[in-house]
């Protein structure tokens, strides 16, 4: 018979047909150091960092980046015990376990930032809510709002910080006309809102976990989120639109006003809700109120 490859299989088969002491000497041992490191250092490492690249759908995006670096020494070091070499027991050790601490530091930060955040955002609103005491138009109107600039923000691509800030203002935008009605007898005017808002605003961040650092931008959103004259950041543009979208639904302005109202949209998501609310054909009143 023609001479065939061996495969694997029969391969092994010879070699355990071989002396004992002719295995020994064509196939050194692996060395039991080298396996305690395999199975205590870079084993746990590793499952670890794809529970890591698992949880990242929840934490982060931290996962993609430590994955494919941990399968490069995952298979580095396999090579190294298949060849009998002994990786020196230091170095292994600070090449393993330091990422491991370091990556174990990265996911509790994120997650704290990610997990904090939310849970400010959520107590910010509830407190929002409680102070209007069950006022059902201020309550509506906040829950609105907040809605909408939420949606515009992802839909318009905002970076992580620029959709909290937004939030939270469109959460606290009209914080102070409840304070305003009281201290001033009834003059929830523009201006005493200016003067009163900055310090409310302080006080609800504050409270719901915020850091103070947050705040300046949120309070010159909420201040000049009716100065629709002036200049206008994207954060401001982004809180006006959801803003005007559920002022006209409350208030069915007319043809004119609502003209007045859609050049102040600029982006293309706040235009066609807008669009698709008020289309001319119908006077400028919202769709369902023309029977359709």
């Amino acid at each position: 018979m023609p001479n065939m490859p061996k495969t694997a299989l029969s391969r092994i088969a010879d070699e355990d047909d071989q002396p004992a002491g002719h295995r020994r000497e064509n196939h050194p041992p692996q060395c039991s150091r080298s396996r305690k490191l395999f199975k205590d250092i870079l084993l746990p490492y590793f499952f670890f960092c794809v529970q890591g690249y698992h949880l990242s759908f929840l934490n982060g995006h931290m996962g993609f980046v430590v994955f494919p670096n941990i399968i490069t020494q995952f298979f580095g070091f396999s090579t190294l015990l298949r060849n009998g070499r002994q990786p020196p027991v230091e170095n292994t050790a600070k090449k393993f376990c330091f990422p491991l601490k370091k990556m174990i530091s990265l996911r509790e930060k994120t997650r704290e930032r990610v997990y904090g955040m939310n849970h400010a955002e959520t107590e910010l609103l509830y407190r929002a809510l409680c102070w209007e005491e069950g006022h059902s138009r201020r309550t509506q109107h906040i829950l609105k709002v907040y809605a909408l600039a939420k949606l515009l923000g992802e839909r318009e691509g905002l970076s992580e910080t620029e959709r909290e800030t937004l939030q939270a203002a469109a959460i606290l935008h009209d914080i102070a006309i409840r304070f305003c009605k009281e201290r001033y007898d009834g003059d929830a005017c523009q201006a005493n809102q200016k003067r009163e808002a900055p310090r409310l605003v302080r006080l609800f961040l504050s409270e719901s976990g915020y850091a103070p650092t947050f705040a300046p931008a949120v309070i010159e959103l909420v201040v000049h989120h009716h100065e629709y004259d002036g200049p206008r950041s994207r954060l401001l543009q982004l809180l006006m639109e959801a803003d005007l979208l559920v002022n006209c639904f409350e208030t069915t302005p007319d043809g004119a006003e609502l003209e007045k109202i859609r050049s102040i949209f600029r982006t293309v998501s706040g235009k066609t809700l807008f669009d698709l609310a008020f289309p001319a054909q119908q006077g400028g009143f919202p769709a369902e109120k023309a029977g359709k």
